[in-house]
């Protein structure tokens, strides 16, 4: 109804708010990216008084959720420690507003008080869902539970159809209003974003913010997991099978083989057999490669930007094109 108003009021102007004195300028980016991937959403560049240059949003990915919330607290203390030594000094030495987010009400830590009572010092501490966060705004939004599943986020609750009657036609963009409320949490920060997450079910929106190169998903101890390049809604995981290891998407079942690519800790993929120009990249399916001659002597690199495979690039042709040509021949 919003986004189609002068439909039902043909004379109506829009004004966008176009500036906001919150989020840093790579959060705005990152978040305005994210958001306007839905086609119907209403286009705008978001400009920011805010001169905040650090880290602004990161990720990470644990093993256990208790392993998770036992990395909030060391953050917790870790800052509370840095405002007490004055490496950290905001606003005059003013306690530093942190923000628990979560999709539901369950993603509160247990712990909540006890923190709240031992950092009380240099920390104001709160939790709130992203529904009830809407207005907000912290120094740090600390972004918890961002996994894939039924109650994670995005949820995958289905409302009840009642409620439809007296609502218009829903979005038909895939978790239109679920990248909406992500939208909203990613813009409560002043300074930064830590999202924290599942190593066997990061969440769709990490995978996609992290194709786009917006972040890493990193694994507790350093480690990238690394998203998949056919589908984007979830990260490789690697296996062992009779030809050697091998990666696999656990959601379209993309799979390559670890054994003919060798992958550094930046995910970057690299190619042992020899790629034409005219050849199609096996991990983005980009539609031919350009020659780095300059940055990497006889390699090439495919045309999409956000993916980083390299390959040898081939100087003659390859036995499966003199094989077609010789079956074009007959």
């Amino acid at each position: 109804m919003m986004t189609e108003f002068d439909k039902t009021f043909p004379h109506a102007t829009q004004l966008q708010l176009t500036r906001t004195f919150r989020c840093p300028a790579s959060l705005c980016d990152t978040s305005s990216t994210f958001i306007q991937a839905n086609p119907k959403q209403i286009r705008k560049v978001v400009r920011t008084t805010n001169t905040y240059e650090g880290p602004v949003i990161s990720a990470i990915a644990f093993a256990t959720p208790e392993d998770a919330l036992g990395r909030l607290r060391k953050q917790l203390a870790a800052l509370a420690e840095e405002l007490r030594s004055g490496r950290l000094d905001i606003d005059g030495g003013r306690p530093v507003k942190v923000l628990l987010l979560g999709r539901y009400n369950q993603d509160k830590p247990a712990h909540l008080k006890e923190w709240q009572g031992e950092f009380s010092d240099r920390l104001s501490i709160d939790f709130r869902t992203v529904h009830a966060a809407k207005g907000l705004e912290a120094d740090y939004v600390m972004l918890l539970n961002v996994c894939e599943g039924m109650m994670g986020f995005p949820s995958q609750m289905a409302d009840d159809p009642v409620l439809q009657i007296a609502m218009p036609p829903p979005d038909p963009y895939p978790m239109a209003e679920e990248r909406r409320l992500f939208y909203v949490a990613l813009t409560r920060a002043r300074r930064q974003v830590r999202i924290f997450s599942s190593v066997s079910a990061p969440s769709r929106f990490l995978v996609e913010l992290a194709k786009a190169a917006a972040l890493d998903i990193k694994v507790d101890g350093g480690k990238t997991l690394t998203p998949c390049p056919k589908c984007r809604q979830a990260v490789l995981k690697t296996l062992t099978g009779k030809y050697g290891p091998f990666e696999v998407c656990p959601v379209c079942n993309h799979k390559r083989s670890l054994a003919e690519t060798g992958v550094d800790p930046t995910g970057r993929v690299r190619l042992k057999q020899p790629m034409r120009q005219e050849s199609a990249c096996p991990t983005c399916r980009g539609e031919r490669w350009w020659c780095a001659a300059a940055v990497l002597p006889n390699r090439s690199w495919p045309a999409r930007d956000t993916c980083q495979t390299t390959a040898p690039l081939a100087t003659a042709p390859l036995r499966s094109d003199v094989d077609d040509q010789a079956d074009t021949a007959v």
